[in-house]
C-alpha cells in the first residue's frame, strides 16, 4: 500500500464473513481504520472466516484503476498498457491495478471506468480468501 500513496497512515479495512461454516455468532461485517501495522493483528483474526479487504480510494482522492481479469490471462489491454501490479484474488481471478500518481477527477474515474463506486474494496494480498469455500491466498504476482 506504500507503493500506492507512500506515508498514508490511515486506511479503511474490511473484513466480511465469506466462509460458509463460519460460527452464526461470527460477524457478517466488520470495519477497521488505521495503519496496517497497527490493526493486522486483528485482520489476522478476522481471516479465520472473513475475507479481508482495503478501500484504496475514496472521496478526497483517486488512488487507483482496475480490471478485473480472468482465468489467468492478462487481456490485450493489460498487455499493451502494463499494470501497476497484479494480484491473485482467486483461483483464475486477477486484478490488475494502475497507480494514479497524482490523482484522478471524478469525471475522469467516470470515462475510464464506467459506472462503477469509488466505494469498490479490493482484497488484500497477504489473507485468504474463501471461494468456493476452499482457501486462497491472496499474492502480489507483478508490482512495478
Amino acid at each position: 500500500m506504500n507503493a500506492i500513496e507512500p506515508g498514508k497512515k490511515d486506511w479503511q479495512f474490511v473484513a466480511i464473513r465469506e466462509n460458509r461454516n463460519a460460527p452464526k455468532s461470527w460477524p457478517a461485517f466488520d470495519e477497521y481504520q488505521g495503519h496496517l501495522d497497527e490493526i493486522g493483528y486483528q485482520l489476522e483474526r478476522d481471516n479465520r472466516h472473513s475475507g479481508i479487504f482495503v478501500r484504496l480510494n475514496d472521496e478526497d482522492r483517486i488512488r487507483v484503476i482496475w480490471k478485473t481479469e480472468k482465468d489467468g490471462h492478462l487481456s490485450s489491454f493489460s498487455k499493451r498498457l502494463p499494470p501497476s501490479a497484479v494480484v491473485a484474488t482467486g483461483i483464475g481471478e486477477w486484478f490488475a491495478y494502475w497507480f494514479v500518481d497524482r490523482g484522478l477527477s471524478r469525471e475522469d474515474f467516470s470515462q475510464i471506468m464506467g459506472p462503477t463506486s469509488l466505494d469498490t474494496i479490493f482484497r488484500l494480498p497477504g489473507f485468504f480468501s474463501f471461494t468456493a469455500n476452499e482457501r486462497f491466498l491472496a499474492k502480489t504476482m507483478y508490482q512495478r
